[in-house]
């Protein structure tokens, strides 16, 4: 009887030494995620100033999960335009605002890493979008798709 009391305390330890070990795991997989997420932030962060964008907060105050990108100042923006094309070169925007001044919004997480947030950045001129400034033979307030980048 004193074989089945000993396996009856066993059992109950193991299980917590079982999911202690799990949270370890779970616990480096968010630290896994997390770093790539900031890293993604940061490219995200680095590539856009190149196009004359610039997010709605300073790099101290944002988090890297999703970043507000502060729309062109541009009388032919139109945000929907913008995404469509996004879309059709495999990058998703969120087509909505969530703050006071015209924005957009960036996801910085998911199953991709910086080269790919790299690859989206670049995306944004081939979508007819070159920023707030001029860039060359290309008007800058060109920010919907022409027929050439279709």
């Amino acid at each position: 009887m004193q074989h089945v009391a000993v396996r009856a305390i066993q059992r109950p330890a193991q299980a917590v030494g079982r999911q202690q070990q799990r949270g370890q795991v779970l616990g480096q997989a968010r630290a896994t995620r997390l770093a790539r997420y900031t890293a993604n932030m940061r490219a995200l962060y680095d590539g856009v100033a190149g196009l004359g964008l610039s997010p709605y907060l300073p790099p101290a105050l944002q988090g890297p999960i999703v970043v507000n990108m502060h729309a062109p100042d541009a009388p032919t923006w139109n945000l929907q335009l913008f995404v469509d094309a996004l879309k059709q070169r495999g990058f998703v925007l969120s087509n909505f605002t969530n703050t006071e001044l015209p924005t957009f919004r960036v996801g910085c997480i998911g199953a991709f890493g910086p080269d790919q947030m790299r690859l989206a950045v670049d995306a944004n001129p081939r979508a007819g979008f070159v920023g707030a400034r001029p860039a060359g033979p290309r008007d800058a307030s060109s920010c919907s798709p022409s027929p050439s980048s279709s």
